[in-house]
């Protein structure tokens, strides 16, 4: 097992199985959710799509204030993740993610327990729709 594989089975291991509640709630500090589309091309072998993973830092009133978010993208190989905080209201957020090669882009979106949609205000207008991965293993699903 590599460094990379080894830090995504420990990260995983971390997954809460119950659903990304609303900010309104209160939730442990711990509580994290998985979105991705990120996939496995058998002809290839390449690996392409995205992820965010969803978590809080604190607890009681204040945890609203404590959402992050932890992109990654995959285009052949998985990407450097990047780390940011997010603004959510309800079931709205809100990420400045900071690309090394794009510069800040901007993504606005839905959370539900389901999954994560929006898109970023300043891309191609794309939306984006990642499930959520409730029991996260260290592989991906063929495209």
């Amino acid at each position: 097992m590599n460094k990379r594989s080894g830090w995504l089975a420990a990260f995983a291991a971390g997954v809460v199985s119950s659903a990304f509640t609303s900010v309104s709630a209160q939730v442990p500090g711990e509580t994290l959710a998985i979105y991705s589309n990120i996939c496995f091309s058998p002809e290839s072998g390449d690996i392409g799509g995205q992820r965010i993973i969803l978590f809080r830092a604190g607890s009681g009133p204040s945890a609203s204030a404590d959402v992050y978010v932890l992109f990654q993208a995959a285009e052949g190989e998985l990407q450097r993740p990047l780390f940011e905080k997010a603004a959510v209201n309800g079931d709205q957020i809100r990420a400045e993610i900071h690309f090394p090669n794009l510069g800040t882009q901007t993504f606005v979106g839905r959370v539900t327990p389901t999954s994560i949609e929006g898109s970023y205000l300043n891309g191609n207008g794309r939306r984006l729709v990642l499930p959520r991965q409730p029991e996260a293993e260290n592989r991906f699903p063929p495209c």
